[in-house]
């Protein structure tokens, strides 16, 4: 925490600069740390690939979708933890893009239409490895001063007009606005 101050300290005074990968790199540590000792030490869940349908925990709906043949139909079905099938629908049309093109869109229009139904807590299952890579994800929806650095990369210039992605080197600002939030996380929290 404090060297998140000082190193803030270091740039509003015009002192030398210190390591801002580095910086962030640090705090995000110490935060990992912080939490893992004031969390519980129960295991987190992890899913397996099974061969036959389960239903969902109490309080989850389970949301199955595929594609079907050439991609000309997008199949889904929504069930609760007992098994009651609770919504279902497709949407069909021609054309096909490619498997992983169609299975997205299939996601898509399945998550579109559960929530549109008001199926907010789901598990998401389908046959496509290419979008079933995650153990777990969660959406929430957050105001922008939570999701400032995902903003400032969205207006970031010059615009080229194409993809880019950074593993090493990113822009100055991502580490300036990680750092600045790492630093307000730590304030706000009880030490």
């Amino acid at each position: 925490m404090w060297e998140c101050r000082n190193s803030r300290n270091r740039f509003i005074f015009g002192k030398k600069e210190g390591n801002r990968a580095g910086l962030c790199a640090r705090a995000v540590v110490f935060v990992h740390h912080f939490r893992r000792i004031r969390e519980d030490d129960t295991p987190a869940p992890t899913t397996s690939a099974t061969t036959h349908w389960m239903p969902s925990s109490l309080g989850l709906f389970k949301l199955n979708f595929d594609v079907g043949k050439d991609g000309r139909g997008w199949g889904f079905v929504v069930r609760d933890n007992t098994g009651e099938v609770m919504v279902a629908g497709v949407t069909q049309d021609e054309g096909f893009l490619s498997p992983e093109v169609e299975e997205s869109r299939a996601c898509l229009f399945t998550l579109k239409t559960a929530t549109a139904h008001g199926f907010k807590r789901l598990v998401v299952k389908g046959d496509s490895l290419a979008l079933t890579i995650f153990d777990f994800v969660s959406w929430n929806f957050v105001k922008r001063g939570c999701n400032s650095i995902a903003h400032a990369i969205a207006h970031l210039h010059p615009i080229n007009f194409c993809e880019r992605t950074w593993k090493d080197g990113m822009p100055d600002i991502v580490y300036d606005l990680a750092a600045k939030d790492m630093c307000t996380y730590l304030d706000n929290q009880s030490i």
